[in-house]
């Protein structure tokens, strides 16, 4: 199935909006445990998703989520952000909290590990960031935008894979985002 630009673009804002969203929803709440099971099937009601909204998110949960392959993921204090397409769930986004750039390095590089994702952009954008830094340059200063794929977890998907993004907090400017796609 060949998706359209169009669509792909609407479901990264989408998701994009959502974590603003998320973000600006959580401070001082409690976390939400969730514990899906999307090894057979990852419709809308495997995640308990109502309504026909193009969108879902869960900020601020407690995570377990097993998935096909055998492979299961399980985090605490992260945002889940979901986007679907009809019936079908098409993209589990699951975005860490805002950190440092080296404690998110250090998580980029457990989550690639487990995960199978290529680091090799990762690994050229750090060695960047610690020249920059040698260079007099903030942290917050850096362009956040390395992607990292993986090989799908099943025959039929998902395809995980990683974005270090900008969170717009000077004291903490990475972010991670953790993506599981079926398109």
């Amino acid at each position: 199935m060949e998706l359209s630009r169009a669509w792909v673009v609407a479901c990264v804002v989408g998701i994009g909006i959502a974590t603003v969203l998320s973000a600006a929803c959580t401070s001082g709440s409690t976390m939400t445990k969730v514990s899906w099971d999307l090894r057979s099937a990852h419709d809308r009601a495997a995640v308990g998703w109502q309504g026909s909204s193009p969108g879902f998110s869960v900020p601020d949960a407690d995570a377990t989520i097993l998935l096909p392959g055998e492979r299961t993921f399980r985090a605490q204090g992260v945002s889940l952000d979901l986007t679907a397409r009809g019936a079908q769930v098409t993209i589990l986004a699951i975005m860490y909290p805002p950190s440092t750039i080296d404690a998110g390095y250090a998580l980029a590089k457990r989550v690639a590990v487990e995960w199978g994702l290529r680091t090799d952009l990762l690994e050229n954008w750090h060695q960047e960031v610690l020249a920059n830094r040698q260079a007099g340059k903030r942290d917050s200063d850096e362009s956040f935008n390395v992607g990292m794929a993986g090989p799908s977890l099943a025959p039929s998907g998902p395809t995980p894979f990683a974005r270090v993004l900008q969170s717009f907090d000077p004291e903490r400017p990475f972010r991670l985002d953790l993506e599981f796609q079926w398109v």
